[in-house]
């Protein structure tokens, strides 16, 4: 499964990088997400844990992701290794009045009909999370 969207935030791209790279944000602008917490002091580096619970379809679950690669105000990629196997890259680049916010999931798990309702959904995640990222960033002070 791939998926990708992007969307442009017309806010300037520390203040989104800044943003995006608070998992403390995480439940205001990411699907199911009730909360995400660092595992470790300090802002995100490589290495980091974060952990998110979130609830979807009723079911309240845990994660915990790490910070595979990061470089403050240019990208963030993450990796997840259970439930399933999954990268996350967010990748941010100026543009006139703006800033640019390109989102990629990437994950392992064999064809099936389970693959396609996953990968629909992935799709449709990004492209609603990044648009709530917008709304909640351009109405900002």
């Amino acid at each position: 499964m791939d998926a990708a969207a992007d969307i442009v935030i017309f806010r300037p791209r520390r203040e989104v990088a800044a943003f995006i790279m608070d998992p403390r944000n995480d439940p205001l602008w990411g699907t199911s997400i009730e909360s995400a917490r660092p595992l470790q002091p300090g802002p995100l580096v490589t290495g980091a844990r974060v952990e998110q619970i979130s609830k979807a379809w009723g079911v309240r679950s845990s994660v915990i992701y790490e910070v595979t690669s990061i470089e403050a105000d240019h990208h963030m990629e993450l990796h997840v290794a259970d439930p399933v196997d999954m990268w996350m890259l967010y990748e941010l680049d100026d543009t006139p009045g703006g800033t640019l916010v390109r989102a990629r999931t990437k994950a392992s798990m064999p064809q099936s009909f389970a693959f396609k309702v996953f990968s629909f959904l992935a799709r449709w995640n990004l492209r609603r999370d990044l648009r709530k990222l917008k709304r909640h960033l351009e109405r900002a002070p």
